[in-house]
């Protein structure tokens, strides 16, 4: 058999990473400790040895009183967190939130709602949190009377939400919160990264891989003293019995390792994108971001940068339309200074101009539909229908169109050089229509 994967896993193996996992190849530990749950080396479902210390250490490192560890990455933190929280109905989701959110959502038929910002210039901002977005979550959150609410922050672009905001909110309406975190799990771990408050949610998903040193798959489910054992019993029903251990060894060398050294590390870090941005052409802009290493560049055209990029052995987290967004950690930063270098010699076809505008935002409540039955049809044949799931431009994984909306012409057309969630075989799945 031809080892097709590995051949191109191979060819690739030394490029420049600013993606997904942080470790960007750096990590070695021995096959040997790719074991199973054995007299000496404890259950993660059940843990009382080694691994239920390891995560009570962990959970310190965040400021919690409990976290589950997972081997199975963020996508199952954030259904364990749905699911615990099932009696808790409505849900409402702000937007902009991960499509495993919608996908655990679908599977329980929970009453859900989203809260959706609709204003022309919506898609230009994905990487904002508009000051009214708090007013608009107040009124939905009276509106539909949801008892659970669901965010995301910091968001794809490394932006967070007003915590002290949010905490309003929460002791107003006496909700439940899940927070997707996913994408700051290095927080605790320097003084010039923002703070997480883990002490303000119900639920935190966190997702190690993304920024540290740790292997795909690992990430961790904060969760507080109330819902500790509604999480633990659906942990313990949904979770894969054989948990990767070198996955969990990662993940509690990385947490040893920054709270130690990740103060200085980080410094350098930012040394090295202040660097960055001093060595970037004008024809670039770095956007502000709440989390500095999270890096997204305005450019001409994303496609034609990515292309260049990629051509020059570097591969960058997402393209989204003329947006670049990299990863900066301890283990890429050095490699920026290539980056820019390559960015200014990128020649770029003439370009319509498009003035750089800010609207007022808008904000929509979207009940979700979820419906029993489906069927597949070509994207040119689904324009009218009704959609059965969400499906969007990946990454990030933010839906176009929810379960239940009409599907439209603009979304049908945006698949157009992007990768596309939520198809299968290249087909929309429809609600499907009752026969005569």
């Amino acid at each position: 058999m031809e080892k097709v994967l590995f051949n191109t896993l191979a060819k690739y193996k030394d490029h420049m990473s600013f993606h997904t996992p942080g470790h960007s190849g750096t990590l070695e530990i021995s096959s040997k400790f790719d074991i199973t749950e054995l007299s000496y080396s404890d259950n993660l479902l059940g843990p009382d040895g080694p691994i239920k210390k390891m995560q009570e250490n962990v959970a310190t490192a965040y400021d919690a009183n409990n976290i589950f560890l997972t081997s199975s990455g963020a996508t199952f933190a954030v259904n364990i967190a749905i699911t615990a929280s099932k009696i808790e109905e409505p849900f409402l989701v702000l937007e902009p939130a991960h499509k495993s959110v919608f996908a655990s959502l679908r599977m329980l038929k929970v009453k859900t709602y989203v809260l959706k910002r609709v204003d022309d210039f919506a898609t230009r901002e994905r990487w904002l949190y508009s000051e009214k977005v708090y007013d608009a979550l107040d009124l939905a959150l009276n509106e539909t009377k949801a008892k659970t609410l669901i965010m995301t922050s910091p968001n794809y672009f490394g932006n967070m939400l007003c915590q002290d905001k949010i905490r309003k909110l929460k002791e107003k309406y006496n909700i439940n919160i899940i927070v997707d975190a996913a994408h700051g799990a290095h927080y605790p771990f320097s003084s010039k990264l923002p703070k997480l408050d883990t002490k303000i949610y119900d639920y935190v998903i966190i997702s190690m891989h993304k920024t540290l040193p740790v292997f795909s798959g690992g990430a961790g489910l904060i969760v507080n003293d109330k819902c500790k054992y509604r999480a633990m019993k659906v942990f313990q029903d949904l979770h894969s019995t054989s948990p990767l251990y070198l996955t969990l060894l990662s993940i509690e060398s990385a947490v040893d390792k920054f709270l130690t050294e990740g103060e200085s590390l980080y410094d350098k870090v930012f040394q090295d994108i202040d660097k960055f941005k001093e060595m970037i052409s004008t024809k670039y802009f770095v956007l502000e971001t709440d989390d500095k290493t999270r890096i997204v560049i305005e450019t001409p055209c994303g496609e034609t940068a990515t292309k260049v990029l990629e051509k020059n052995n570097i591969f960058i987290e997402m393209t989204y339309g003329n947006l670049l967004v990299l990863i900066v950690t301890p283990y890429n930063s050095m490699y920026l200074e290539k980056v820019a270098s390559v960015l200014n010699k990128v020649e770029y076809p003439e370009m319509p101009y498009v003035e750089r505008r800010f609207g007022v935002p808008e904000y929509n409540i979207i009940e979700l539909n979820f419906s029993d039955n489906y069927e597949m049809v070509l994207p040119k044949d689904a324009i009218g229908k009704i959609s059965y799931k969400e499906f969007g431009i990946y990454p990030p994984g933010i839906p176009s169109i929810y379960s239940g909306q009409v599907i439209t012409e603009e979304a049908v057309n945006s698949f157009k050089n992007n990768v596309v969630f939520g198809l299968l075989d290249g087909k929309i799945l429809t609600v499907k229509e009752e026969e005569n």
